[in-house]
């Protein structure tokens, strides 16, 4: 290596060593990573699948390479010199939630671009988001294709089938079975988890499901989006996850005219046999992009027409699930009994139009507390008629240990589950 004169040691992984070093016609900062071959075939052909596929990614967010040398052993190539990584950045607790969206929002657009080339990154992480500053500005640029591949799969590969390979805690449940057969999905899974430590400042576990109550709310249906363990649930392109992102930075407007549109959506919707689906996904994203106005959700929500919500839930109860429960809790304490009827016609149409049993059993929890509370029969005259409609043993098991540890609530409701169906009444 003439051209370089070579410093401290950055780093070391599981294919080879980086260090710091200065290119000597132009006194440049770089960085220089050695593979050591020694005679094994294999690991030299991926480390020269990785030079070339992040060599054809001409993009200012992967990180570029400079020079190489496949044929000596230690293998080199260098490239650009990092000030830090995502991974260190987020490692400071005091670090800054929108600079680090920033960064994360610069490597979506270079995980974009490569996914648009027919390249998979398959180990995306913190540590492999490197950081460079750019006047005042930090901007972030993927590296390490190491575990890299082409989409196409009649290409040839390298990796075994049914052999799992990333980095646990950010790797796709479907990568760890077979990382051969990945798309793009496992990529954007990756990603979700990322933008998980970003919004709550936590390394994501290993082996269980993140815990989202812990992301705020309007990043919460990204993040679960982004992460579900089903590939067909996630979003399938970087384009589509980076446009909810966009959505929830966009500029906030006044509560008054977030309840004006709101209720112009509701309408729109109300007046049309079969509403625009446009319509319902955009008063969807409305309602879940400002979760936090009391007003909108315990106000406008409830007031607008039955088909609107039980169509707005059927569509969209994913984006919907975190309104719901916020509106839940908002009426926890000291719902007054005169609220109770638009209270149950909101829960009606939620109920009739969401299949997901986790919300169905938030809202005859609810409907047993307040109908307890105040002696509403009309709440009962509700709840039995939903029970008749409900054999999910999920929910009926749920609700039967609820009511064991509220026996107040228990004996209420006992007066109206008589002549509820078989199922309910055998269990109750």
């Amino acid at each position: 290596m003439r051209d370089y004169k070579l410093g401290k040691p950055l780093g070391r992984g599981g294919f080879g060593e980086v260090y710091e070093a200065t290119r000597l016609n132009d006194q440049a900062p770089v960085a220089v990573k050695f593979v050591r071959i020694n005679g094994d075939e294999r690991k030299l052909a991926r480390f020269r699948r990785e030079l070339r596929l992040q060599g054809e990614l001409v993009n200012r967010h992967v990180v570029p390479v400079l020079d190489l040398g496949v044929e000596e052993d230690p293998a080199w190539c260098v490239m650009p010199r990092a000030e830090t990584s995502l991974g260190q950045f987020l490692a400071d607790r005091r670090f800054d939630r929108d600079v680090a969206l920033n960064l994360f929002f610069d490597a979506c657009a270079g995980l974009s671009f490569a996914h648009e080339q027919g390249v998979l990154h398959r180990d995306i992480k913190p540590d492999n988001i490197l950081l460079f500053r750019d006047g005042q500005q930090l901007t972030a640029a993927l590296s390490d294709f190491g575990l890299g591949r082409r989409i196409d799969r009649d290409t040839p590969t390298i990796t075994a089938t049914r052999v799992g390979m990333g980095t646990p805690g950010y790797m796709a449940p479907e990568q760890r079975i077979a990382a051969k057969y990945v798309d793009e999905r496992a990529d954007i899974f990756s990603m979700g988890r990322v933008l998980f430590q970003i919004r709550t400042g936590r390394m994501p576990p290993a082996l269980n499901d993140i815990d989202l109550s812990l992301v705020d709310p309007k990043y919460a249906y990204i993040v679960r989006k982004a992460t579900y363990e089903d590939p067909d649930r996630r979003y399938q392109s970087m384009t589509e996850f980076m446009e909810d992102i966009l959505l929830a930075e966009r500029p906030v407007q006044s509560a008054n005219e977030i309840a004006e549109l709101a209720r112009d959506l509701s309408a729109k919707i109300a007046n049309l046999e079969k509403p625009d689906p446009n319509d319902l996904e955009n008063l969807a994203r409305l309602l879940l992009a400002n979760i936090d106005d009391f007003n909108l959700i315990v106000h406008t929500l409830p007031r607008m027409p039955y088909d609107v919500i039980n169509r707005l839930f059927g569509a969209h109860d994913d984006l919907l699930g975190p309104v719901l429960l916020k509106y839940d809790s908002y009426i926890s304490e000291q719902i007054p009994s005169s609220y109770c009827t638009q209270v149950a016609s909101l829960y009606e149409a939620i109920y009739n139009g969401t299949p997901a049993s986790e919300y169905r059993l938030v809202i005859l929890k609810r409907l047993i507390a307040l109908g307890a509370r105040h002696n509403d029969w009309g709440l009962g005259n509700l709840l039995r008629q939903l029970l008749a409609d409900t054999a999910d043993p999920e929910i009926i098991g749920q609700l039967k240990d609820y009511l064991a540890d509220n026996p107040d609530e228990d004996g209420w409701y006992q007066q109206f589950a008589f002549d509820a169906t078989d199922t309910a009444g055998e269990i109750f």
